[in-house]
């Protein structure tokens, strides 16, 4: 049994193999829910020559890790996975879908300074005062210009 353990020495042969499956299938698009990367920004080099092998269209939602690299290149995360925004919508099978960024306003997404990151931080601060379980640093939310756009 493998629960809890993680072998990231195999995610480069594992992503390879589930492109070649996903390009097998008739699929209309394919969503990544997030963590394309474990951390640091070097490894989007290896792993989006891969991910870029998908026939279908694809989409990301962001997740924590995605945004695990330097402070440096945090402002450049979304043009690295080629979005303009972290959270959009687009349209598929007869649906429309909204992707949304639960990592806008985080103590980790947005860049050095941002004013989201001292609401994070203040939210936190509340969650964890409160002894609510999902007081974690890793955590995020969204952002009321996010709330706006969605409705």
């Amino acid at each position: 049994m493998t629960n809890g353990t993680r072998y990231y020495a195999n995610s480069l042969w594992k992503l390879d193999e589930a492109v070649k499956a996903l390009n097998g299938e008739e699929l209309r698009f394919v969503a990544t829910l997030g963590d394309i990367i474990d951390r640091h920004w070097q490894s989007y080099d290896d792993i989006l020559p891969i991910y870029d092998r998908l026939k279908h269209e694809h989409f990301f939602v962001l997740g924590n890790h995605d945004y695990e690299v330097a402070p440096d290149y945090l402002h450049a995360v979304l043009r690295q996975v080629g979005l303009k925004r972290s959270y959009y919508d687009f349209a598929g099978g007869g649906y429309r879908f909204l992707v949304i960024d639960g990592n806008d306003v985080s103590t980790f997404a947005p860049p050095v300074g941002d004013p989201r990151r001292a609401l994070a931080a203040e939210r936190l601060a509340k969650l964890t005062e409160a002894k609510a379980a999902n007081a974690q640093v890793w955590n995020g939310s969204l952002s009321d210009e996010q709330f706006a756009w969605m409705e």
